[in-house]
């Protein structure tokens, strides 16, 4: 099947089936409205899965695209289709959908636009809530800025008083572990071995965090919760961290996305696989659009 351009909003395709995970990893399968395709390892198939993967059979699913939904039925007897970790025999999936034919994850893009009178309603609504909301922030500073110039006017008839500044640590935050981020008390035991281990875990995290490597270093403190739930240290810079390494994630996306614009492939391959390497959520806009990028650019 041809490759979609990746991000091109006028392209005519009607949907499209990305390879998330599995031999066929990268792949865009492109569909078109009203025909009905089958998955599978067969050479006749419409969407053929590679033949290396033999947990799919020759004849696997039959997919039908109908406007912006794609219906799934399941073909195989032995190793069935399968949404959300669940067996199905027949399934409808919408926009960002995903599913599992054998050792492969795929996931539906619907390339349908919404109705340009719901939209214009929709944006007309927004302007409403909006303006008034411009108006308020506006008076809001103003206000502030005469209570300052005041403030300022009137002064204290002392010398000013500074006030010291605080000392700086290497802990996390209030603002980096905010208590309704972390995970109740359970309360569970653990014992003098298990928490030998804890420990040795949770150091392996923070050498991998001094060192970069955030990646890591979140599978260490997942580690660490997964056998000692109320380890409250190691839940905390797992939070930190895991923020930390979206943010990284972004701002690789966006460098890519600039190299991209400016024609400098080299560089935005470079990006592009950056952000598939570090992204942990295989399912965000992010991960799917730099995988489909990176696709596109290796056929350059």
């Amino acid at each position: 099947m041809k490759t979609a351009n990746p991000g091109d909003p006028s392209s005519p395709v009607p949907g499209k089936l990305i390879a998330l995970d599995g031999p066929d990893r990268g792949k865009i399968f492109e569909l078109e409205a009203g025909r009905q395709y089958v998955a599978g390892r067969s050479e006749e198939c419409g969407i053929r899965i590679d033949a290396s993967d033999k947990t799919v059979s020759r004849k696997h699913a039959l997919l039908t695209l109908s406007g912006n939904t794609l219906t799934i039925e399941n073909l195989s007897q032995t190793n069935p289709v399968q949404v959300k970790g669940k067996a199905v025999s027949r399934t409808t999936l919408k926009h960002k959908g995903q599913f599992q034919i054998g050792a492969g994850l795929f996931t539906f893009e619907a390339s349908g636009r919404p109705d340009s009178g719901k939209v214009g309603k929709s944006a007309s609504v927004n302007l409403k809530i909006v303006i008034p909301a411009v108006v308020l922030l506006v008076g809001m500073v103003f206000f502030l800025i005469i209570g300052r110039g005041e403030k300022d006017t009137l002064g204290t008839g002392d010398a000013d008083i500074t006030r010291p500044a605080d000392i700086q640590t290497d802990a996390p935050t209030a603002i980096d572990r905010p208590a309704d981020m972390l995970p109740k008390v359970t309360g569970i035991p653990v014992s003098d071995v298990e928490k030998e281990k804890v420990e040795e875990h949770f150091r392996q995290g923070m050498f991998f965090y001094d060192t970069g490597n955030l990646v890591r270093a979140i599978e260490e403190w997942s580690r660490v919760i997964a056998i000692w739930p109320d380890h409250r240290e190691a839940q905390t810079w797992y939070l930190r961290a895991e923020k930390e390494l979206d943010d990284k994630v972004r701002e690789h996306y966006q460098n890519a996305m600039m190299h991209y614009k400016y024609m400098r492939y080299q560089d935005a391959a470079r990006e592009f696989g950056i952000v598939v390497e570090l992204s942990r959520n295989k399912s965000s806009d992010h991960y799917i659009n730099a995988l489909r990028y990176l696709n596109e650019l290796r056929g350059k």
